[in-house]
């Protein structure tokens, strides 16, 4: 569901990316694991679901949140999502 062949930088503790999600689908249900993450949109519109909360996030707008707590993201879309990840610690 994600296409991050474009870029991908790694540091000792962050991992960036600027990642593609292809049209209506679902990353891993709800998710976690130490650290941070922040996701800045490009290109279209995600959902965001982060504990008992959803977040419509859209081009040009961001969301930060711990990653201990539960999450996972969406793309209801018929258009690809464009985003740029960071990760800290790196996961990859």
């Amino acid at each position: 569901i994600i296409d991050e062949t474009q870029w991908h930088y790694q540091w000792e503790d962050v991992g960036a990316f600027h990642a593609k999600v292809f049209p209506n689908t679902m990353s891993s249900y709800k998710f976690t694991h130490q650290g941070e993450e922040f996701y800045y949109i490009l290109k279209g519109e995600l959902t965001f679901v982060v504990g008992d909360e959803t977040y419509n996030v859209k081009k040009g707008e961001s969301i930060h949140f711990p990653s201990h707590l539960p999450h996972n993201f969406e793309n209801n879309t018929d258009g690809v999502v464009e985003m740029i990840i960071i990760v800290t610690p790196r996961l990859l």
